[in-house]
């Protein structure tokens, strides 16, 4: 899966900015707000990031499961923030 821009910015602040306490849609209104992009389009691509394995959220099926970047998530985000590529 080749990532948009919006996804690694989106995949760098919560690799930045985050601390582990927010569930999807709480985090998509936080992020929202911070990049200045409406919620609809952050949690599209917080379910996008989840679905390819690079974060760890809740969806319909489990409710109230905090984001955490996966193992994955981690390395690429480092990689992104190194290269300041977002």
């Amino acid at each position: 899966m080749k990532l948009t821009r919006r996804q690694k910015q989106i995949l760098v602040q919560v690799y930045l900015r985050y601390d582990g306490n927010a569930t999807l849609t709480s985090l998509a209104r936080e992020l929202s707000a911070y990049l200045n992009i409406p919620e609809s389009t952050v949690k599209w691509n917080l379910r996008l990031l989840r679905d390819a394995g690079l974060i760890r959220a809740g969806s319909y099926k489990e409710k109230n499961v905090p984001v955490r970047l996966s193992k994955a998530g981690l390395l690429l985000a480092e990689k992104l923030v190194s290269l300041k590529v977002y």
